[in-house]
């Protein structure tokens, strides 16, 4: 077997845990696509899928409001019993459609009202899958969802070829074997636990402190407003329509579809890691203006101008579903807030630019409808870049020059704190009475100063790891749940983990005993430990014990002292 070969297939038993995640994402959003977005006959269905997933958010965003005031976290044992819910409900709606379109009763208001059943249901499944895989690295993150995005696309492709109705009644079976997948996703590792290329010097590495983190993020969503307005106008150019495919257009839109995928998964791979950040804009706005070309050149053909539209608008479901997986990730509320959030923004953006060509720009006028589009996408540009940059600045201001050597770990956003983000007050009292004193080391000392760690610690620590007069969260990063991170938390959660990277170094201890260590040290339980690494109990007991063996010391009093007289040695 050559290097090459030998290469792929290490890379493939590397990402085989992620397997049940992919095969069951893939498998929740083939059902919505079949049944509620085109499935490549035209780039949708206009109101059944603009229309219904606009209506199943106004019910949603009242969920969130909800979530936001309460700061209610679902325990583990309810969302499971979510998720099988949730994939039943799917099932259903694209059963019931699919006997209905069969048989040919298929009236408007049972299409609409089962599209926003499958909608509903079909995202909250999504949310269950990313949410398996929170806390994974940027690498893991990418092809975990590129490579569901490309499965799902074989299966909605070759339903094409079926019946009206016999399409839906074909993919129900792969709806509800997410069941299986559940099952299946229990005996794998966690996607967290996977290794990454991600390189120190990636532009995520800006996002050592809670504060660049959120700036970050923010603008995501930001620019993902202002592009998905945009793909609202050019999946309904030029009256607000769908636009079908015939067959020749069908294939190449599949064809690239597919390259996109690859081309992404493989550039990940390849330690380019970067195109998950500024690239995948610059390849999304190429996109949006190409399509425009393609319409406004073949004003008779624009199912040609529509293989492009449809391109841009699954890789933009695509990033939406990486950056709620980088929500989950980072920030501190139930993850199915950041779900609703941040698919709502991009649903209601689109939704709005669809409404605008429908009901407002004048009928027949495609030369003008170009022009508007032309400006919408000059101006989602500058949005996009002009937050990215602002981004970038903040970090020199206040990550100091020296932040890129913090990202060593190279996880999807390193910076993210959440210590609440896996439980709330009640949790924290389980985990006292589970297993030893979370206060056995208070992280407030009575002093007001960190264990083990003094306020003239902090202040040398500031060079690296940020400006403590850091601006306090905007309202929208508020909104968006990213309000959880202090810079004082920030700086005492640094200094734990340099700390734990010296001792490591010291004691030949592995990147996961560092990791544990760092929170161990920083005053968490064994299980509050396992909950924030996303590994079991035992395992994290397991690390602790190889900790204190290799190091020689006995608690974790033991290792703060150690920290506080010889880490920085």
């Amino acid at each position: 077997m050559g290097e090459g070969a030998m290469r792929i297939a290490e890379t493939f038993r590397q990402y085989s845990s992620l397997a049940p995640g992919i095969v069951g994402l893939a498998c929740a959003r083939a059902g919505i696509v079949v049944s509620a977005a085109g499935s490549y006959l035209n780039t949708d269905e206009g109101v059944f899928t603009d229309g219904a997933m606009a209506l199943v958010f106004v019910f949603f965003f009242a969920m969130a409001a909800v979530l936001f005031k309460t700061r209610f976290v679902f325990q583990k044992r309810l969302i499971n019993v979510i998720a099988h819910v949730a994939v039943a409900l799917e099932f259903a709606g694209v059963l019931i459609m699919g006997m209905l379109r069969a048989t040919g009763n298929c009236t408007f208001p049972s299409r609409f009202t089962l599209s926003a059943l499958v909608s509903a249901a079909g995202m909250v499944a999504i949310a269950y899958w990313l949410r398996r895989a929170r806390g994974a690295s940027m690498s893991t993150a990418a092809v975990l969802v590129f490579s569901a995005i490309f499965l799902s696309e074989v299966v909605v492709f070759a339903t094409v070829f079926l019946p009206d109705g016999v399409r839906c009644l074909a993919v129900a079976p792969l709806v509800i074997a997410q069941i299986g997948c559940i099952h299946w996703a229990r005996h794998r590792g966690n996607a967290s636990d996977l290794p990454t290329p991600t390189r120190a010097d990636d532009y995520f590495a800006v996002m050592t402190t809670g504060a660049t983190n959120r700036r970050f993020l923010a603008a995501c969503v930001v620019g993902i407003v202002a592009v998905s307005l945009v793909i609202g106008f050019l999946r309904g150019f030029p009256d607000g329509n769908p636009v079908p495919f015939c067959m020749h257009t069908r294939i190449a839109c599949f064809l690239l579809t597919e390259a996109a995928c690859v081309a992404f998964v493989v550039a990940t791979l390849r330690q380019r890691t970067r195109v998950m950040t500024v690239g995948i804009w610059v390849v999304m706005q190429f996109l949006a203006a190409f399509t425009l070309v393609l319409y406004t050149a073949f004003p008779g053909h624009l199912d040609v101008g529509a293989i492009t539209a449809t391109l841009l608008n699954t890789l933009m479901g695509a990033f939406a579903y990486y950056i709620v997986l980088a929500f989950m990730s980072s920030g501190w509320r139930d993850p199915f807030y950041y779900a609703i959030t941040i698919w709502g923004t991009w649903v209601f953006s689109r939704a709005i630019g669809r409404f605008v060509l429908l009901n407002v720009m004048p009928m027949g006028h495609s030369h003008f409808t170009g022009t508007v589009i032309s400006l919408m996408l000059l101006v989602a540009t500058q949005v996009v870049f002009i937050k990215l940059i602002e981004v970038a600045e903040f970090a020199v201001r206040y990550g100091g020059a020296n932040s890129i050597a913090g990202g060593r770990r190279g996880s999807l956003l390193a910076g993210g704190a959440a210590l609440a983000a896996n439980g709330d007050a009640a949790d924290e009292s389980a985990a006292n009475n589970a297993g030893e004193p979370l206060n056995a080391v208070a992280v407030p000392g009575h002093d007001g100063n960190a264990a083990g760690v003094t306020w003239e610690d902090t202040r040398h620590e500031t060079q690296w790891t940020g400006d403590m007069n850091a601006p306090k969260p905007s309202r929208l990063e508020r909104l968006l749940g990213l309000d959880n991170d202090s810079a004082v938390a920030d700086v005492q959660s640094a200094v734990m983990r340099h700390h734990a990277q010296r001792m490591g170094e010291q004691f030949l201890l592995s990147e996961r005993e560092v990791e544990v260590l760092a929170l161990y040290a920083s005053g968490m339980t064994q299980k509050r430990v396992a909950e924030e690494l996303h590994i079991s109990q035992t395992t994290a007991h397991t690390h602790i014990g190889r900790i204190y063996t290799k190091t020689g010391l006995h608690s974790r009093q033991e290792i703060l002292d150690y920290f506080k007289q010889y880490a920085d040695a």
